[in-house]
């Protein structure tokens, strides 16, 4: 039994309690709710090293309360009886506990399910980017079929600048390579 069921059974005792701060309340207890909160009756309130105040009621804080003196008379015996009994759950029988399993086991996802989650959601990604952007990705793809993989086009201009140079009347002069350059012969910068 909890202290607290226990206190709720002493309406109308005359007890003593002390509270954390050393204040002694002597009164009669008229209720005490789940919170230990103690509600009290005639009481006489004695603060630590000052004279007993006497008060018609009293209502005591149920975390201040340190500990409660009970009188000798009280029959602890049947207060501290439980008027109803624990109920015990009952075990489930093995039908039950089948029926139990067989959701759980529903409810799992294997490695298999989530590999095949996983494959879905990929492919779907990849449709919703082909359809997203089928237009830049034909002509990507058409320029690329066109492309010959072994022809570097850097080489072919390297090699046409070269012939274009030897053909030139004044092969002694070098084309200018910056703009002050350019300018100062007058003629266009190389891009």
């Amino acid at each position: 039994m909890k202290l607290v069921r226990f206190l709720m059974k002493l309406n109308n005792e005359t007890v003593s309690i002390e509270l954390k701060n050393g204040t002694v309340v002597n009164g009669t207890i008229t209720g005490v709710d789940i919170s230990m909160n103690t509600h009290l009756k005639t009481v006489k309130l004695t603060l630590k090293g000052k004279n007993p105040v006497s008060l018609d009621h009293l209502s005591v804080r149920g975390n201040n309360i340190r500990y409660y003196i009970l009188p000798d008379s009280i029959n602890l015996e049947t207060l501290l009886v439980e008027e109803t009994p624990r109920v015990k759950p009952k075990k489930p029988t093995a039908a039950e506990e089948e029926k139990r399993a067989k959701k759980r086991k529903m409810g799992k996802s294997t490695a298999m399910k989530q590999a095949a989650v996983v494959f879905g959601a990929l492919a779907f990604g990849w449709l919703a980017i082909e359809m997203a952007f089928k237009p830049f990705l034909d002509k990507a793809r058409g320029s690329m079929d066109k492309s010959d993989p072994n022809r570097d086009p850097d080489d072919t201009d390297v090699h046409k600048d070269d012939s274009a140079r030897e053909t030139d009347d004044d092969s002694s002069s070098k084309r200018p390579t910056s703009y002050a350059e350019a300018v100062a012969k007058n003629t266009a910068p190389v891009a």
